[in-house]
């Protein structure tokens, strides 16, 4: 495996170019398209946003931590923040008791 060079995207080809979301979402049509219902949704390189944000959230993290991360620079961040689903009853359960 090759060592990280700090000064080059993590992200990247082999030649140094960075794996672009235009790339990436092409990639992830190539394989994950016979596998999807694109009626239904669709994955793209903008579903990891929302998945870290997500994630993040749900352990815990900081919302400066989470803004840092995605590199948000306002508080948009908590547009793509999807609870899970044991929290989601809990906090269904609540709300039917109001």
């Amino acid at each position: 495996m090759r060592q990280r060079e700090p000064d080059l995207p993590a992200f990247r080809l082999d030649d140094g170019t960075p794996f672009t979301g235009a790339r990436m979402n092409r990639t992830m049509k190539q394989f994950l398209g016979p596998h999807t219902d694109n009626k239904v949704g669709s994955f793209t390189w903008h579903s990891f946003r929302i998945g870290i944000a997500s994630m993040l959230a749900q352990a815990g993290f900081e919302d400066q931590d989470i803004m840092a991360t995605g590199r948000w620079s306002s508080r948009v961040f908590e547009r793509y923040l999807k609870l899970a689903r044991t929290r989601r009853k809990v906090v269904q359960d609540k709300i039917s008791k109001i």
